[in-house]
């Protein structure tokens, strides 16, 4: 379904005088917006319900494309992480392309110790749902905020950690891009737990980057030059 200008809706122009919508033609567009929606699958298999296999808890945090809520599985009563991507937050190829490379990525990387653990993705007709495990310590950033400081041999250990899993990564021919404190999680709240990298949303092939001379910076550290 094509943009809908603006000033005109599914059935014509607006009512003059600034009037809104009528009851049938808001649930005329709706009906629009969810077929656009619920075409092919994504990710290449059948539709599934989330809520037939886990019981959905409270949100644990929000992002640009994502919401990561709590779930609990029904068979093994196990808590784990779902992140919920709507599909209204990626409508092109390319952008699906990227949710499909993300996920193939977590499952490339699954069984590492220091990267979350991906468990399934399932998709429905409105969104893509991806069951990860839980990291109850948060993010690093949190966590260097709240103790202020590390000493030289705690900062040492930390950034050891973090260079091997970048190693790991570029050993497989990937590229993280996205490189910050808030993408990584640990796993506990004690001082000695692990820290799991996260947020593949970014990552790129070494292999199409290989012949590119150009910088990068994650969106979010990007300033704009004066």
């Amino acid at each position: 379904m094509g943009p809908v200008a603006a000033g005109r809706g599914p059935a014509g122009p607006a009512p003059r005088g600034g009037g809104s919508w009528s009851d049938g033609r808001r649930l005329i567009l709706v009906r629009q917006v969810k077929a656009q929606l619920s075409q092919e699958p994504i990710l290449g298999k059948p539709f599934e319900n989330l809520e037939d296999y886990y019981e959905v808890g409270p949100v644990l945090g929000k992002g640009q494309f994502g919401v990561a809520s709590e779930v609990t599985e029904r068979k093994t009563g196990r808590k784990l992480c779902c992140k919920t991507i709507s599909k209204r937050k990626i409508p092109t190829e390319e952008d699906k392309a990227d949710v499909r490379r993300e996920i193939s990525i977590l499952w490339h990387f699954k069984g590492h110790p220091n990267v979350v653990a991906t468990h399934r993705a399932i998709e429905d007709r409105y969104n893509i749902h991806i069951i990860m495990g839980v990291c109850n310590g948060g993010e690093l950033f949190d966590r260097i905020v709240a103790r202020g400081h590390y000493s030289e041999k705690d900062a040492a250990t930390m950034t050891r950690t973090i260079l091997q899993v970048l190693h790991h990564m570029h050993t497989l021919g990937v590229m993280h891009r996205d490189l910050k404190p808030e993408n990584f999680l640990l796993a506990d709240d004690t001082d000695q737990a692990l820290v799991k990298a996260t947020d593949f949303g970014l990552w790129c092939s070494s292999a199409r980057s290989s012949t590119s001379r150009r910088s990068w910076a994650a969106p979010s550290t990007s300033l704009p030059r004066s």
